[in-house]
């Protein structure tokens, strides 16, 4: 005789899991993406800082490898705001050029009290670290929670938090040497 499997559809009341909203891209490929921006800023910083305590050859060399540094967190944002459309509106939205140009002699293009120039440098910065860590974070725990509420919850506030990315991406690269609009 046979054997006679039963093969049981699944109930129409059995959730697959909570639904990520399309305006909540959790791809690991943005994880990856805004920790090399925070790499990258972090060697652009400290280059510079090289480039302004040093002297001669050396200076220039620190100075040179800043700049193509910071031509890299050009291309990382590009593809950032690629893959992520709630990241490319904000970028948009707040005058957020990812054009690589010629670099500024001594300075970017917002005016900003010399003596105070360095210490801006630091602080944006470090803010563009800190939203970028702290997208990753709530990108990470959405892509891990199995409650609606908390994905909902996360969603709202990662995305506010890339608004405030691209703000300080603006400051910082108008106030950076780097050459960056």
């Amino acid at each position: 005789m046979p054997e006679t499997i039963f093969v049981f559809p699944k109930p129409p009341w059995v959730s697959e899991g909570p639904v990520i909203p399309s305006d909540c891209p959790v791809n690991i490929e943005l994880v990856f993406l805004r920790r090399d921006i925070i790499r990258q800023i972090i060697a652009v910083n400290y280059y510079m800082k090289a480039a302004r305590v040093l002297s001669g050859e050396l200076a220039r060399v620190f100075h040179a490898e800043a700049l193509d540094e910071a031509q890299h967190i050009i291309l990382l944002m590009r593809m950032l705001a690629k893959l992520d459309p709630v990241q490319a509106q904000e970028f948009r939205q707040h005058d957020v050029e990812l054009v690589i140009t010629d670099p500024a002699p001594e300075k970017g293009n917002l005016e900003i009290d010399p003596d105070r120039r360095n210490a801006a440098i630091s602080y944006l910065s470090e803010a563009v670290k800190l939203e970028a860590e702290t997208i990753n974070e709530y990108q990470e725990q959405i892509a891990a929670s199995r409650n609606q509420e908390v994905i909902d919850l996360l969603c709202i506030i990662m995305n506010h938090e890339k608004e405030d990315l691209a703000i300080f991406s603006h400051y910082l690269f108008g106030v950076a040497p780097w050459g960056i609009k």
